[in-house]
């Protein structure tokens, strides 16, 4: 987001976070682990809070901040797919989803997305993905999606957000 008027409104929304998730993004800082910025949770907040998706689909977890934060405000109705294939980072998320009373609300697939994406089934209301992947970026990553099973993101009413740090 480069526009301040913008940056503000988004950001007039913020609450802030529960505690757990203050910790876990102090945490992510402190060890280089990538997250989304504050400016990009204030959205997703609001985005959320708005839309209400009931299935959301993560490319990415990481140790599972983003997916926390959608799991916290997307409502208790709502689960997560959530794909890592960093091994070191997958038992963190897993722990960190553990500890914050979330696993029966997020599904962490182990392994590489292209994969997996493959073997999917079901659609979903909001696609999260991180633009600066490794071996494919975002934007490919999201034609790809819809190439590989037209079900995922067909709904009129399915967001693709596609970041980067």
């Amino acid at each position: 987001m480069i526009d301040e008027r913008m940056k503000t409104f988004i950001n007039s929304f913020d609450r802030g976070n529960p505690p757990y998730l203050n910790e876990l993004e102090a945490y992510a800082k402190a060890t280089d682990v990538p997250i989304i910025r504050t400016e990009m949770q204030s959205f997703l907040r609001f985005l959320l809070q708005m839309q209400k998706p009931k299935q959301i689909l993560e490319v990415g977890t990481a140790i599972g901040f983003s997916a926390l934060l959608m799991s916290e405000y997307a409502g208790d109705d709502c689960h997560i797919t959530t794909i890592e294939k960093y091994e070191k980072r997958i038992p963190l998320a897993r722990e960190n989803f553990k500890r914050a009373g979330a696993e029966e609300r997020i599904t962490l697939l182990e392994g590489d997305a292209t994969e997996i994406l493959r073997r999917l089934n079901g659609s979903y209301d909001l696609i999260f993905m991180d633009q600066m992947m490794p071996e494919m970026d975002g934007i490919e990553a999201m034609k790809q999606i819809h190439l590989l099973n037209d079900y995922y993101a067909t709904s009129e009413h399915c967001k693709i957000i596609v970041l980067t740090a």
